[in-house]
Formats: C-alpha cells, sequence, structure tokens
C-alpha cells in the first residue's frame, strides 16, 4: 500500500503544474510586444490561418489583452492556497481559462509541460468542485499518475520507431539546433560522439521501460523517480525547457501511489 497520502499527492501536483503555468505566463509576457504584435509567430493573422484568433467575438477580444497577467497571478495564488480552498480552486479553473484564451492566438505553441499541466488543473478542479460532497480525490490522482506513466512510455516509445534516436544522434542533433541548442554540449557531444549515442539510447530505453521501473522495490522506483527528475532538469538548463522540471514531475506523487498497488515488491 502507498505511504503517500492521496492529499498530500494532488496539492503537491498542483501546485506544481501551477509553478509550471506561472513560469509560462512569465515568459510569454516577457516576450508578448514581439510574439503577440501583428508581425509576431502568435498575431491574430497567423491564428486566423488556423481558424482561430481573439477578434471573433467581443469577449475573447476584450479577454486576451488581460489574459497572460491574471494567468499568471491565478497561478501564483494556486501555489499559495493550493487546491483544497474555495479562493485556490477559483483561481485553478481562471488560470485555465485564461491561458485558453492565451491558446486562441498561440496556435502552435502547445508543448508536453502545458498539456500536463492543464490536465493536472483540469482533473483537479473537477474533482475538488465546490458542489462535490465528497471529493473523488483518489480518482483524481489515479488520473494524474496514470497520465504521468503513459507520458513516458508514449515518448519512449515514439522515439523507438525514430531512426535518429535508434542510431542515437538525436540528443546531438537536438542541442545543435537554434530552437534548444546549447553550443558547449554540443560542441562535446560532436567531439565525443560516443557520449552522445549512449545518452539518447538511455533515454530511449529508459522512458520506454518507465512503468516497468516502477514496479519494482521501492529503490528502484525511487531511483527512476530520480532519473526523470535529472532529466528534466538537463532539458532545462541545456535547451531551455525550464516548465518541464515542474509539468511533469508533478505527476511524480500520484504515480508513486498508483504504481504501489501494482508493485509486488511494495
Amino acid at each position: 500500500m502507498p505511504s503517500t497520502e492521496p492529499e498530500l499527492a494532488l496539492s503537491i501536483a498542483v501546485r506544481m503544474a501551477a509553478v509550471a503555468f506561472a513560469l509560462s505566463a512569465t515568459e510569454q509576457l516577457w516576450v508578448r510586444g514581439r510574439a503577440f504584435g501583428p508581425f509576431g509567430p502568435f498575431s491574430e493573422a497567423m491564428a486566423r490561418i488556423f481558424g482561430r484568433g481573439v477578434e471573433r467575438n467581443a469577449i475573447t477580444r476584450r479577454a486576451f489583452p488581460f489574459a497572460l497577467p491574471t494567468c499568471l497571478v491565478a497561478s501564483l495564488l494556486v501555489v499559495v492556497l493550493g487546491p483544497s480552498s474555495t479562493i485556490g480552486w477559483a483561481a485553478m479553473v481562471i488560470a485555465l481559462v485564461a491561458n485558453w484564451f492565451v491558446q486562441q492566438r498561440r496556435v502552435m505553441a502547445s508543448d508536453g509541460a502545458e498539456q500536463m499541466s492543464t490536465l493536472i488543473l483540469v482533473a483537479t478542479a473537477l474533482a475538488m468542485a465546490p458542489v462535490v460532497d465528497r471529493p473523488p480525490i483518489m480518482v483524481a490522482v489515479w488520473f494524474i499518475g496514470g497520465q504521468g506513466i503513459l507520458a513516458y512510455t508514449a515518448s519512449g516509445l515514439t522515439k523507438a520507431f525514430s531512426p535518429a534516436w535508434r542510431s542515437g544522434t538525436a540528443i546531438a542533433t537536438i542541442l545543435g539546433s537554434e530552437a534548444h541548442g546549447h553550443q558547449y554540449s554540443s560542441h562535446l557531444l560532436n567531439t565525443y560522439p560516443t557520449i552522445g549515442i549512449a545518452t539518447t539510447r538511455f533515454v530511449m530505453v529508459f522512458e520506454c521501460c518507465f512503468g516497468l521501473l516502477l514496479l519494482g522495490p521501492s529503490e528502484l522506483a525511487a531511483a527512476a523517480l530520480i532519473i526523470g527528475l535529472l532529466f528534466h532538469a538537463s532539458c532545462a538548463v541545456l535547451m531551455g525547457l525550464n516548465t518541464f522540471i515542474w509539468a511533469f514531475p508533478a505527476t511524480y506523487a500520484c504515480v508513486w501511489i498508483v504504481s504501489a498497488y501494482f508493485s509486488p515488491w511494495r
């Protein structure tokens, strides 16, 4: 049986997902003029190409200028208050709605961290709604934990079908790119390609086996989660994916509970 209380696991998941939301809103506010301006990649003209945009009706048009600051403030309130209080729950809903308004313009820029954070907040908002007499906390915990395991496994299997990942060249290529590159690391992997090949294949195999590792003894399961945390920390440092270190580890407490129910060792 799991030793982590479901309420604590859900609180950790929500607060970390809210940090990811807050970081994302801060980054977007920092480049707002360039990114959302008339010549930016998230301009109204670009959004209309995909059948979206904020000029379609008065509500989205008037709400959009306030969406990012609102998302930031609401997310910070969730971090402080958590999902249990009425104000915390309301802030969670407001952050989700504000982020939806932003997405009407930022059509092509959603990533895995934002998607995972959104799933966590939506699941918790539904489970902890004030109209529910007995919040189905375990349902939310199982959903979030299952999503965490599924995300790693699906990512690993996708990599397994990629020639670049199987050959071991993917990470060196990514770190040599302009969008997510890191000059020193790229130079190191190009100088010592064996390191890049070993690292790339390890990431692929680790993600594929993530769910199986969690079924082992507590020490093995804990090691798998620590490796996952280090992986996301590396992505933040080397690739600038600052929200990934919050969004995916946000599921870990719930993952621990879910895996403990199936592990014959715990």
